[in-house]
């Protein structure tokens, strides 16, 4: 069995450094049918192993992806309001957006964002009605999450 996993091992170096199949199988005494076999089979278990043990990775790296492209998504006034309520913002926030009627000058989540890390920016925000600290450090937990 070891002996087996060595051969296979041997036989994919080779083949991924270019070697033919026809001098793949000369060097390990094999036909040329046998080593296309060890390489697909070699293929399903890399795939199936990777399916197995990193398709979380690519779900996480799908999601993360689309809080990129919404951090740099132009978003009109109501577009915006409807953005924070999907991604959990309180009524409270999402209420003093609406009754300032204004971002701020913002076009984009990610100039939102860096606009509330600015001490100008925080103390604009914070003139809003009702929009106190906790309004505030709430958007930046989650704009922190999105970009």
């Amino acid at each position: 069995m070891k002996e087996d996993l060595e051969r296979t091992a041997l036989i994919l170096k080779s083949r991924l450094m270019g070697d033919k199949l026809g001098v793949i199988a000369k060097e390990h005494g094999l036909s040329v049918g046998r080593v296309r076999q060890i390489l697909i089979k070699t293929e399903r278990r890399v795939l199936r192993y990777i399916k197995n043990n990193f398709s979380n990775c690519v779900i996480v790296a799908e999601q993360e992806k689309e809080k990129i492209i919404a951090a740099n998504k132009n978003y009109g006034f109501e577009e915006f309001l409807n953005y924070l309520n999907l991604i959990g913002a309180s009524a409270r926030t999402i209420n003093c957006f609406r009754n300032e009627g204004s971002l701020y000058g913002c076009r984009t989540i990610g100039e939102l964002k860096n606009f509330i890390e600015t001490e100008e920016g925080v103390s604009c925000i914070l003139r809003t009605p009702n929009f106190g600290r906790k309004s505030l450090n709430e958007l930046k937990e989650i704009l922190g999450a999105i970009s």
